[in-house]
C-alpha cells in the first residue's frame, strides 16, 4: 500500500471516530489551511512538537496576532514553565503533534510530563493535530506503542538531552524498568474515539515530519 493510500485509508477510519480530517499534499499547501481555519485573534496553548516547529507555524501565527501560550520562552524559570503550560489546558486552541496514528483511527501518545496529552482530552476549546505520513502505524495500537518507543522517544530525548536509555541507544527497559528522572513514558493516552467536548481537527499532511 502505498503512502497516500495509507493517508485516505487512516482518514476514513479517523472520520468514523469522530475526528474532522483534512489531507494535504505538501508540507506548503498545509500551512496556509491550517492557519485559515484558526479563529481570528484566539489564544494558541503551545506543546512539543518537531512537526509544528518544522512548518514555521509559530512565527506565522505570531505573525498574525495570536497570542501564544509558549513554555519554550527563552529564560523562563521552571515555576513559570509550569505555570503556562496550566494556562494551557484553558486556552482558545492546542495546536500540537501526534505520536502514532493507527490506521482503524485511533490517536496514540506518551508523555513525560501529561500536560499534552491531558489537554488533548479537555480543556482547550478546540484541539488542531498536525502530522505527516511518518507518524501511520498500520497494526493497531501495539504497532504505534512500539513505534513511540523505538523510534519517537530515542530522537526526543536526544534532541532534550535526556539521560535516559533510549537517548543512548540502548535497549528499551520494560515499563517498570526505566527508572530515570527524565523518563518520558509516564503516561500514556489511546483516543480510540473524539472526546465528546473537545473538538478535534487533524492534519496530514504527505510529507515525513516530526520525530
Amino acid at each position: 500500500m502505498s503512502n497516500r493510500q495509507l493517508m485516505e485509508e487512516t482518514r476514513h477510519a479517523l472520520e468514523r471516530n469522530g475526528f474532522e480530517v483534512h489531507v494535504h499534499a505538501t508540507p506548503e499547501q498545509a500551512v496556509p489551511e491550517i492557519l485559515a481555519r484558526l479563529p481570528a485573534g484566539a489564544t494558541i496553548g503551545r506543546c512539543g512538537s518537531v512537526t509544528v516547529e518544522r512548518l514555521g507555524l509559530w512565527p506565522a501565527l505570531a505573525d498574525r496576532g495570536h497570542p501564544i501560550l509558549d513554555p519554550y520562552v527563552a529564560g523562563f524559570t521552571t515555576e513559570q514553565k509550569d505555570a503556562v503550560r496550566r494556562q494551557t489546558q484553558h486556552a482558545d486552541v492546542l495546536l500540537t503533534g501526534t505520536n502514532a496514528i493507527t490506521t482503524d483511527g485511533h490517536l496514540v501518545n506518551i508523555d513525560g510530563v501529561g500536560n499534552r496529552v491531558s489537554a488533548q482530552i479537555f480543556g482547550p476549546r478546540q484541539v488542531v493535530i498536525v502530522a505527516g505520513w511518518n507518524k501511520l502505524v498500520a497494526g493497531g495500537v501495539p504497532a504505534a506503542l512500539a513505534r513511540i518507543k523505538q523510534v519517537a522517544c530515542p530522537q526526543n530525548a536526544r534532541r532534550l538531552n535526556l539521560d535516559t536509555p533510549c537517548a543512548r541507544d540502548l535497549p528499551c527497559p520494560p515499563p517498570d524498568g526505566c527508572r530515570s528522572p527524565g523518563r518520558m513514558c509516564n503516561a500514556v493516552v489511546i483516543l480510540e474515539r473524539r472526546p465528546r467536548l473537545t473538538p478535534i481537527r487533524i492534519h496530514l499532511v504527505a510529507a515525513a515530519l516530526g520525530f
